[in-house]
């Protein structure tokens, strides 16, 4: 009996679907690749770029998952029989949102079975399959391009649509599934802590009109931008410039009005956070 790793290697190496199908494995057999206690509080539920996220129920398994991110990706690795993924970034989420629940209802196999395969994607399927030559991996790699194409379709029947940015499916209520969201948070926190390095003092509402954005966001990134100055600035030498950020920063005051009783209290905030948190990797 072949697995998943005997087929990859053999037969994707030079298509382009490699990666593609790749996910789409890690995704349906996340439980035998990570075991059954990670798989219930865990699943994979898009890549990008090399990197595979996955949601978790709580962000106290994130920590733990991430301190095992190294033993996890070898799994993978070992289980596809190649490297295709340089990271993974786990994140807390609602598993009703995904994919990986609706399988989990009691009907999804029924329906699974009834889904048929449009004469185009049956052609697809035998023309990449085309490529094996033996039988049995070719019979391998078209059980598991055919059950792909079959969940999509029942996605696609379920509401599902695809992404505004890319070809992963998303839930009804939802724009950009979860790794273009990630990356769309991304770009605007940067935007965000441009903006406060500029304008420390300005809050949400003004930041909001220049960077459209959650409230939740905004204060991440004024977060992030707090700490980066925090581990930054030497109390018993700062920067003129930097400490007058920070303290704008975290009193919402004018350039104006930083004076030395602000200064003294940034300075304080300084002495008694520094090694509170640890920064950010």
């Amino acid at each position: 009996m072949f697995s998943t790793k005997d087929i990859l290697p053999l037969t994707l190496k030079n298509l382009g679907v490699k990666r593609q199908l790749a996910v789409q494995t890690i995704i349906l057999h996340w439980p035998d690749i990570v075991g059954n206690d990670i798989s219930l509080q865990s699943r994979p539920t898009s890549a990008k770029n090399g990197v595979l996220f996955v949601a978790v129920k709580t962000p106290v398994w994130g920590h733990h998952l991430s301190m095992l991110k190294e033993q996890l990706l070898a799994k993978i690795h070992d289980y596809l029989g190649q490297k295709l993924l340089a990271d993974i970034k786990f994140y807390a989420g609602n598993f009703s949102n995904y994919a990986n629940s609706i399988e989990d209802e009691p009907k999804f196999g029924v329906k699974l079975r009834s889904v048929t395969l449009s004469n185009a994607q049956c052609m697809e399927v035998k023309e990449i399959a085309h490529a094996v030559n033996d039988s049995h991996l070719r019979y391998r790699l078209q059980r598991v391009m055919v059950k792909d194409k079959k969940r999509r379709s029942l996605l696609l029947q379920e509401g599902w649509h695809q992404c505004l940015t890319c070809s992963a499916l998303c839930p009804p209520e939802e724009k950009y599934c979860t790794s273009c969201a990630i990356d769309n948070s991304r770009r605007r926190r940067e935007e965000i802590r441009r903006l406060l390095a500029d304008a420390p003092w300005v809050g949400y509402i003004e930041t909001n009109s220049c960077v459209p954005c959650t409230r939740t966001e905004y204060m991440r990134s004024k977060q992030e931008l707090i700490q980066s100055l925090l581990y930054k600035i030497d109390p018993n030498n700062p920067n003129t410039i930097d400490i007058s950020t920070l303290a704008m920063l975290l009193f919402r005051i004018m350039p104006e009005n930083v004076d030395h009783e602000n200064i003294e209290k940034t300075l304080r905030f300084i002495r008694r956070n520094r090694y509170v948190f640890a920064p950010r990797r």
